[in-house]
């Protein structure tokens, strides 16, 4: 198998409080970029012969982007795009995530980079020692662990797999959730990729393997 990691990233960002007067962040931008580096070099470690591609959807220092291109094969500073730098910059965290990762497919798809399976994971999480890349080996399908209550249902997005026959697909259903997220019809994109993504192409754990912190919080979190 030959896979793909795409880290989607927004390491300096605004103080300003997002939806529901919530911290956009609980670690300083400095921590953050720490974090992230910890990001790159779990992946090297944990699966040394991929691909990796860095979308940093915020402006960065020099230091950092040098930090960041020793471990990226290819480096995406999002940032450039105008779209990308109102919507990390904006209330809805989960806009700017959808955007950046838009961005990223869409170079993946106009540059015809081949692999067999990609797993997209947040900045400043980690694969951990329940992660087991033997198990993301249909290039047919999603790979998601799934939370669910009385109310709603949605898909963990701080790391999941995308077959490569799949990708199509995953685009054109960020391009439904993006405009619901914009007009306020969808709380977010974990609850929209569960809206759109057919279920017979996904594949569902209950333990996926990746460790981090949530941002607005900084409570920690394993799946």
């Amino acid at each position: 198998m030959k896979y793909l990691v795409v880290v989607n990233s927004a390491t300096n960002v605004s103080s300003d409080l997002v939806l529901h007067n919530y911290k956009r962040s609980f670690y300083s931008n400095e921590e953050r970029f720490s974090q992230t580096v910890e990001t790159l070099k779990n992946i090297r470690r944990t699966i040394p012969n991929a691909m990796v591609i860095f979308a940093e959807g915020t402006g960065l220092y020099p230091n950092q982007i040098i930090e960041y291109r020793k471990y990226a094969d290819i480096f995406l500073e999002c940032d450039d795009n105008p779209e990308v730098k109102i919507a990390v910059s904006g209330k809805s965290k989960s806009i700017g995530e959808s955007v950046t990762m838009w961005t990223a497919v869409n170079f993946i798809i106009e540059n015809k980079i081949e692999f067999d399976m990609m797993f997209k994971i947040c900045a400043r999480n980690q694969f951990d020692s329940n992660f087991i890349c033997e198990k993301f080996n249909d290039r047919t399908k999603f790979y998601f662990r799934m939370f669910k209550n009385s109310y709603n249902e949605w898909y963990v997005t701080s790391m999941y797999g995308i077959g490569r026959e799949c990708l199509t697909v995953y685009k054109e259903t960020l391009e439904k959730v993006i405009p619901l997220l914009v007009q306020g019809n969808c709380c977010d994109i974990e609850s929209g990729l569960c809206r759109y993504i057919d279920t017979s192409k996904v594949v569902k754990y209950d333990v996926i393997g990746v460790v981090g912190t949530l941002g607005g919080h900084g409570t920690p979190f394993s799946h």
